[in-house]
């Protein structure tokens, strides 16, 4: 079975390579015969253009030697060429360019005066605008002044303020204190000196002197005292005894101004 297989594909293949052959042989024929009318066709063409070439030799001859710039045309080649087309060729372009600039006139005409219209209008927005910066700038201006002039009213009116009330203490200390003062005789006799005795000191002579109110030690308590009301967030001791011999100190301090008046 195997064997009468392979002989029928061997058949086969047999068949199949001659007929590939046949058009092989059959391709290069026509091939060849094509060849063969395109060179009889060519050497006709030759033939007749050779006779038709030696028909009229002669003015073929002078053609070919013309062509072959063995005759010169003097005019041809130096007037014409070299003088007239140039001359003829330059006042075309120079007319062509004429026109152009007759025919673009209305273009740029028309193109100048909408630049023109552009700038114009430019020019007016930026002057518009510098006008309503320059009023924004003034209402700016003018509301700073505004506050700045408030602002001074309210400080004349605190100065003024604050020196009534220095007028008003003042009037109220002549009144309450200087005018109700009394001279007595006994005291104007002696010498003030300070109360701790400095002047008696063993260094010292004694030299009776006129000293303020209190003392230096009175003046320090007075000055410790206005310190510790003003500035309290300074006292930052934590310590129960720290902090009651500072307000002893501050109520001693209290109570300087008020002895000495009234020895005083």
């Amino acid at each position: 079975m195997m064997e009468n297989d392979n002989a029928e594909i061997r058949k086969m293949e047999e068949q199949e390579r001659k007929r590939l052959e046949t058009y092989e042989a059959k391709k290069g024929m026509e091939k060849g015969r094509r060849n063969n009318r395109k060179n009889a066709h060519e050497k006709l063409v030759c033939r007749i253009i050779a006779k038709k070439f030696l028909r009229d030799v002669k003015p073929n001859s002078f053609v070919l030697l013309k062509d072959l710039s063995f005759f010169r045309d003097e005019f041809r080649e130096v007037t014409m060429y070299q003088e007239v087309l140039p001359w003829m060729f330059a006042q075309a372009e120079s007319f062509v360019k004429h026109i152009e600039s007759l025919e673009k006139y209305p273009t740029t005409m028309i193109a100048r005066h909408i630049d023109d219209t552009c700038i114009n209008h430019i020019d007016k927005v930026n002057l518009h605008i510098q006008h309503i910066e320059s009023i924004r700038q003034a209402k700016v201006q003018a509301e700073e002044d505004k506050a700045t002039a408030k602002l001074r009213r309210q400080q004349d009116r605190a100065a003024k303020k604050k020196q009534e009330q220095i007028n008003a203490l003042k009037d109220q200390i002549e009144t309450t204190f200087v005018k109700k003062l009394v001279p007595v005789e006994a005291i104007l006799m002696n010498d003030l000196v300070e109360i701790d005795g400095w002047q008696n000191s063993a260094n010292h002579e004694l030299k009776p002197s006129v000293t303020v109110l209190g003392g230096y030690l009175g003046q320090i308590m007075i000055i410790l005292n206005a310190v510790a009301n003003e500035f309290s967030y300074l006292d930052k001791g934590k310590d129960k005894g720290v902090r009651g011999s500072q307000q002893s100190i501050q109520k001693q301090a209290d109570e300087t101004p008020k002895r000495s008046a009234s020895e005083r």
